[in-house]
């Protein structure tokens, strides 16, 4: 029957009932009030909630408001509204570019992932408005991160252009658009903050904080800021930055953030200053980390299993396959708080962050709770950092340590897993500081 109908299918124009149901009171169990308060709209708890995991949960709990018959939202605006619930209720219509910020920050607080989704992948030809929209937000910017990184940048090309921006803007939102207006080097964004602190007198303390890139600064000026010490930043005169806890949080991210920065290049270049420090800079370099750094110096690293497995009948030659990021398969055998542990012989480290990586096949015998561990001479293990059901991935993984202020003669990785497993890692690293008091420990890397 019907047998002569083929190819694609029949092209039905959509159903247009649902639509038609926005704003009449057939059926309609809740008003909603817009924020400015002249208009209000008769809508459907079920199609709100289906739209919002936010009003799922408001319509759906068991409190006296989620069944009054009237609704009125206290955030956004009654344009921004309107739209929302016409797109909520099928609405196939363009969102104008006027509202494209506002409606974003109203999707990011009901949770609307699909609109959120679309609007961060807005057509960047209209970027021109949406800088000035971003400036004007009524929210927090923490939602606008991804548009503002996609849209200030290439809408301006002049100082004049930043200034003119940013007269009058509110303090949060300037300090998101100054994070991402393109300089030619942190030092002219600094220059920039300076100008913007001279304008306005109710500033609140380390307001810029977040808006510099501070992994570019070197490692050694991050420890110093780190410690107290804010001189060796070099901060252009009228910037003013006090220490406190926050922004000691903010240098060791910083500090981390460089680790990380450095694993992904695949880079290292290190020097050794008169103070024994090794300073670490992004350069063409063959691997990351210290490890590699002193084994293509010709260092000795004393490397200790609590067991060592064998991989397809074979033993590795030599226990410094653990640096290589090309290893896959290295590890002890299956036993109880199985470790691998690495000591350097002429030399003591204060550990950033270490990187891991799983040491077999995928998804086989892959560690998921473990021990960062670290030690003086002669002294008892100290565990600097514990991970609990994180699986290692055969990618690698930086994990920083928050809470490393010292020189220390051994790492450890051990597994505190209760039942007996291998430690299979075929990866270990530690981004951070060397120091010696030994002789010849002078020069650059290449």
């Amino acid at each position: 029957m019907f047998g002569g109908l083929h190819g694609g299918g029949l092209r039905i124009n959509r159903c247009d009932g649902i639509l038609a149901s926005l704003n009449n009171p057939t059926f309609s169990d809740v008003q909603v009030r817009l924020p400015s308060g002249k208009e209000t709209l008769h809508c459907h708890r079920l199609v709100l909630a289906a739209a919002s995991p936010v009003l799922c949960s408001k319509f759906g709990s068991e409190f006296q408001d989620a069944k009054e018959p009237l609704w009125a939202p206290d955030f956004g605006s009654g344009a921004a509204w309107t739209w929302l619930l016409r797109w909520m209720y099928g609405a196939d219509e363009t969102l104008p570019p006027e509202m494209i910020v506002e409606v974003l920050l109203l999707a990011d607080r009901l949770e609307i992932q699909p609109l959120l989704a679309s609007v961060e992948t807005h057509d960047i030809r209209l970027r021109d408005g949406i800088v000035g929209q971003i400036l004007e937000a009524w929210a927090c910017p923490a939602v606008l991160e991804k548009v503002a990184a996609r849209c200030i940048p290439s809408q301006l090309g002049c100082a004049d252009c930043v200034e003119r921006s940013l007269a009058g803007a509110n303090v949060p939102n300037a300090v998101l658009f100054l994070k991402h207006v393109p300089v030619l080097t942190e030092l002219d964004r600094l220059h920039l903050i300076q100008w913007y602190q001279r304008c306005r007198s109710d500033l609140p303390e380390n307001w810029w904080l977040e808006t510099v890139r501070w992994e570019t600064w070197p490692s050694k000026a991050l420890d110093a800021a780190h410690e107290g010490d804010l001189a060796p930043l070099e901060l252009p005169e009228g910037v003013s930055l006090k220490w406190s806890p926050a922004l000691q949080t903010k240098m060791r991210r910083s500090m981390f953030e460089r680790c990380t920065r450095l694993e992904r290049l695949g880079a290292t270049s290190c020097q050794i200053t008169p103070q024994g420090l090794i300073a670490h800079h992004g350069a063409p370099f063959i691997r990351p980390g210290i490890f590699h750094y002193l084994r293509e110096r010709t260092e000795k690293l004393d490397v200790q299993l609590s067991s060592f497995r064998e991989v397809h009948g074979l033993f590795y030659s030599s226990c410094y396959e653990l640096f290589d990021l090309d290893t896959h398969e290295f590890g002890t055998e299956a036993e109880l708080n199985p470790w691998i542990a690495v000591t350097p012989e002429r030399c003591t480290l204060r550990p950033l962050a270490v990187g891991l990586k799983h040491g077999d096949q995928p998804g086989h015998h892959v560690c998921e709770s473990f021990a960062l561990e670290a030690r003086r001479r002669g002294d008892e293990w100290q565990e600097l950092l514990r991970i609990t059901d994180q699986p290692l991935s055969v990618k690698g993984h930086v994990f920083e340590l928050p809470h490393s202020k010292h020189f220390f003669k051994s790492i450890r990785v051990r597994m505190i897993s209760p039942q007996r497993r291998p430690l299979m890692v075929s990866w270990l690293e530690v981004f951070g500081h060397l120091k010696t008091d030994l002789p010849g420990w002078t020069g650059a890397a290449a």
